[in-house]
């Protein structure tokens, strides 16, 4: 198990939920290569 206290699209449960490497992302942070953002949907 891989903790994730970032705001990623991986991260579930402060756990990093990415099975398998991949590509690294455009916008990788300090620990993370893989870090993508979570999209917020906009409440009406």
């Amino acid at each position: 198990m891989i903790n994730c206290s970032e705001n990623c699209f991986h991260e579930e449960d402060g756990l990093c939920t990415l099975k398998e490497a991949t590509k690294p992302s455009s916008t990788p942070i300090k620990d993370c290569p893989y870090f993508k953002e979570k999209c917020h949907k906009k409440s009406r």
